[in-house]
């Protein structure tokens, strides 16, 4: 495919798309022997997508993330010792079998372990990608432990929308922009402003190590000076990105709770569309920050062929520590379905049939890191997500420690 006709597929792809988001599949693989709690990795992710889209929509984007299909890497595939840079160098080729097992959807997100301080790698995407590579599954990872957001850092729960904006071709700065356009008549803007609050933009080398609410895109109305137009840019190169695979639209399982007070417990039931075979649908139940949260061991669900709704249930006394571990942060304890051809749309936050637990909040949750970092200028060769000092605080004569841990985050070729 020439550049001509590439110009002329995103147009009449903008046009198709004029009046309805863009939906991208995203599917996820993680490496089954690193140890990762996988209640939280997996409604990690549908967290992560969720709130990357709320944070789109807000900002003028109009495209979505959505979750396809969520599977496991095994030791034999990729070794536990590796990390989110070498797995995704599985994931892109160095094992045949492994890069095969992972097209899957328009994006697929590795989850391994971190490589040091470094919390994510991407795919790098440039306007010829689309035209050498339309049909070619976009690989991304990201360490696990983070995706629903850090106790000192909410922003982590864009670390996969951080990821996601890259696998569309957004990049950290401005001198490396110019490289996406390989063809001479496209977009140069793909990069990160400093907003009107004095933050990184979400696309930003050190834009994650901040409060969530601190987070705006390039291009929005409220981040709009320095040359940056992420949305203008994701706009323009989404509808090319959700058409790499073919739709899947297999959201189609429906999670519902209620309490049950003569057993103590949470009744969840499960809904499923296809009824021409048995399954087994498994429950993942997970809460608060990736830290400081918890997630329950995986619930299995059977049905039967036929069988449109199962259920099964929690008691109080399991819940309850899920609801006090994320008591006062930005996430709340939510519940995740996934079968062998259907999957959950959207993770259900169960706290919202809870009338027992109360919080022990009063008033609005505490901020424990506001506006403390040095958000940097993003990175130099390979764009560093990173802390570059130590943090040390005096607040009311008291002195707060914070541990210093140099994240950083890269894109590789």
């Amino acid at each position: 495919m020439n550049k001509n006709l590439l110009v002329g597929l995103v147009s009449s792809l903008l046009s198709a798309t004029a009046y309805s988001a863009t939906t991208i599949e995203v599917s996820a693989f993680y490496q089954s022997g690193s140890g990762f709690n996988v209640s939280q990795e997996i409604v990690g992710v549908y967290r992560s997508l969720e709130n990357i889209n709320e944070l789109m929509a807000e900002k003028g984007i109009n495209a979505e993330f959505k979750p396809t299909y969520f599977g496991t890497l095994s030791d034999s595939e990729v070794a536990p010792t590796e990390n989110v840079f070498s797995g995704l160098q599985y994931m892109r080729g160095l094992d045949a079998a492994v890069e095969a097992k992972t097209d899957v959807g328009d994006i697929a997100i590795g989850i391994f372990p971190r490589l040091g301080s470094d919390y994510g790698f991407a795919q790098l995407i440039r306007d010829n990608t689309f035209t050498n590579e339309p049909n070619e599954t976009r690989k991304m990872a990201i360490a696990g432990g983070a995706s629903m957001g850090l106790s000192n850092y909410s922003a982590f729960v864009y670390l996969a929308g951080h990821e996601l904006l890259h696998a569309v071709g957004a990049v950290h700065e401005e001198a490396t922009a110019i490289n996406f356009n390989t063809q001479g008549d496209s977009r140069e803007d793909g990069f990160a402003n400093i907003c009107d609050n004095g933050h990184q933009s979400l696309i930003g080398a050190s834009s994650l190590y901040t409060d969530k609410e601190n987070i705006s895109i390039a291009g929005a109305t409220d981040c709009s000076v320095g040359g940056g137009d992420v949305v203008g840019f994701v706009n323009q190169y989404a509808p090319l990105v959700g058409t790499i695979a073919a739709e899947r639209n297999n959201r189609t399982l429906t999670v519902s709770a209620s309490e049950n007070m003569n057993t103590q417990s949470f009744d969840i039931n499960i809904t499923r569309t296809d009824t021409s075979a048995a399954d087994i649908i498994r429950v993942y139940i997970a809460g608060g920050y990736s830290d400081t949260g918890a997630g329950l061991t995986p619930i299995d669900v059977a049905f039967g062929v036929g069988a449109v709704t199962a259920s099964t249930s929690v008691f109080f006394d399991d819940i309850y520590p899920i609801f006090d571990a994320a008591d006062g942060t930005d996430q709340s304890t939510y519940i995740v379905a996934l079968g062998d051809s259907e999957i959950s749309d959207s993770a259900y936050d169960l706290l919202s049939v809870n009338t027992q637990w109360t919080s022990a909040q009063v008033g609005e949750p505490d901020d424990q890191i506001k506006d403390s970092e040095d958000a940097g200028s993003g990175g130099g060769s390979g764009g560093a997500l990173g802390i570059w000092t130590l943090l040390l605080m005096t607040i009311a004569g008291t002195r707060r420690y914070l541990k210093n841990v140099k994240h950083h985050h890269r894109h590789e070729k």
